[in-house]
């Protein structure tokens, strides 16, 4: 058998692997056993490609846990964070030596047009059979079978036996068209095609990367080069750039510290609770967070990354810069206390928790990039890092099931903060501690200010009580969990099924 025909059969069994395990089905196992499955055929067919890196041994360890976090709390940030590994695992499988690791999960689906043309290649290089070998060729059959059209249509224009002949061949192929493609689950061929699109970018190894250029290793360390400082190369220019450094460094560095007084005033030691709702001000301190973090990369990499790096006197501009991300970091532990506020008074929810996991990844980018500015790093080593840490942040915090988490710690907080009955009662795989607490729940429905939650979900329906909606909700999630099949199984789903069925 030819490596072309090999190539073939491997993708269409993946694409059929892709098909049969979530044709109809949700995620939940079948995830984990394509990217089993997956894994296995990429590691067959790239084994001998080179020696493994310390990076993709710990990307397969990343890729582990998060598929045991899949299969165990299964919320929606577990399985996004999922399959963001697994783009990341397999494009390493098919270019084990790329350095720049952080646009490895960009490049897979990068790398669906390149690998579709070069499957469709493959397909042209495979052996025909021997009257195939002799058949005339694509345009010159098309020409023939337009003639034929031809003097068909002539044909039957001129017998009408003819045409009853040809009307019934015609009404026999529309049938058999209509049979194949509009039967009940006519959507299966879209599963399949698909299934080849991903198989092809995941399998078939390409020239992007080597277009792309992203295997040079550019080193770790910022390089002197005589690229111009704006517009002129001239040591006149050099200084002017680097005392701009210095005033607008030393302006901002007083902007930040009055910002930071303010909240250490006001935020951390004399914040005063009335009553009001705080969610502008968790709201406002994040977004200029973000801004700021944003700011703080670009104007600490615009004057550290090149000829002030090499500059002997630099220090006073490389100290400001410091002063600068160090106050940074100070303003992400405001915001994180902002957010602590925030949930003492208003408990706990998916959001407030997506902060404090922002907050970590912003204040480690800020950590990298003062080591970066201190060691002379360049950008390279710089997103590296940054990458590798993000990934190990996200992996370890899609771990726990964050609904149950936020459901324990209000239920615990119910006395001392505000219990928000809309949106506790639709927390995902909650349901046994719903009814566990039930009885914080007997409340008029129609006492919530607001129902942005159970609207949708029980609109038209005359609901009285929260408890009504857990009732409802338990035999809704019974129904829907008892009509999954083995491909979506997870422990969450079992867990509340288990509980269900026994009461």
């Amino acid at each position: 058998m030819s490596r072309h025909i090999k190539k073939i059969l491997i993708l269409l069994f993946s694409a059929s692997a892709f098909t049969f395990l979530f044709y109809e089905a949700s995620l939940g196992l079948n995830l984990i056993i394509f990217e089993c499955l997956m894994g296995i055929i990429s590691f067959m067919i790239f084994r001998q490609s080179s020696d493994r890196k310390q990076v993709w041994y710990l990307f397969l360890t990343l890729l582990t846990v998060s598929a045991v976090s899949v299969l165990i709390s299964h919320t929606a940030f577990a399985i996004a964070v999922n399959i963001f590994l697994f783009l990341q695992f397999m494009t390493m499988q098919l270019w084990p030596d790329v350095l720049k690791i952080q646009l490895l999960s960009l490049i897979a689906p990068l790398n669906i047009i390149p690998s579709l043309t070069k499957g469709f290649l493959a397909i042209t290089k495979i052996k025909k059979p021997a009257f195939l070998q002799k058949w005339p060729g694509l345009w010159l059959t098309a020409a023939s079978l337009l003639v034929i059209w031809l003097f068909i249509t002539m044909y039957s224009a001129s017998n009408e036996n003819f045409y009853i002949i040809i009307n019934n061949v015609t009404n026999f192929i529309n049938d058999c068209f209509i049979r194949l493609f509009n039967f009940e689950n006519a959507d299966i061929v879209l599963y399949i095609f698909f299934g080849l699109i991903i198989s092809s970018a995941l399998l078939i190894r390409t020239d992007l990367v080597a277009k792309m250029r992203v295997s040079v290793h550019p080193g770790i360390m910022l390089v002197r080069s005589r690229k111009p400082t704006l517009f002129s190369n001239s040591v006149s220019s050099f200084f002017k750039w680097y005392r701009s450094g210095i005033f607008l460094m030393f302006i901002l560095n007083v902007l930040i510290l009055i910002f930071n007084i303010l909240d250490l005033r006001y935020v951390w030691f004399g914040f005063e609770w009335n009553g009001q709702l705080l969610r502008e001000f968790i709201h406002e301190g994040t977004w200029t967070l973000v801004f700021c973090v944003a700011l703080s990369a670009v104007l600490a990499l615009l004057y550290f990354n090149g000829k002030i790096h090499f500059y002997s006197k630099n220090k006073h501009l490389k100290w400001l810069v410091k002063i600068w991300i160090a106050q940074n970091i100070f303003m992400i532990v405001s915001v994180f206390i902002r957010n602590v506020r925030y949930v003492a008074y208003y408990n706990l929810a998916s959001l407030r928790t997506g902060v404090f996991i922002f907050l970590i990844i912003a204040a480690f980018a800020l950590i990298v990039l003062l080591i970066k500015i201190n060691r002379g790093r360049n950008m390279f080593w710089m997103f590296r890092h940054v990458f590798l840490g993000t990934a190990v942040i996200l992996t370890l915090t899609s771990v726990p099931d964050w609904n149950r988490v936020i459901a324990r710690y209000n239920f615990n907080h119910k006395d001392s903060a505000y219990f928000h009955h809309d949106y506790m009662v639709m927390l995902p795989h909650c349901i046994d501690l719903l009814k566990e607490n039930k009885k914080l729940f007997d409340y008029p429905y129609d006492s919530s200010l607001y129902h942005s939650y159970t609207d949708d979900a029980y609109e038209g329906q005359k609901v009285k009580n929260y408890t009504e909606i857990i009732d409802i909700r338990a035999n809704g999630i019974r129904h829907k969990l008892n009509e999954k099949d083995w491909r979506e199984w997870n422990y969450a789903d079992y867990r509340e099924l288990k509980y269900l069925n026994n009461h």
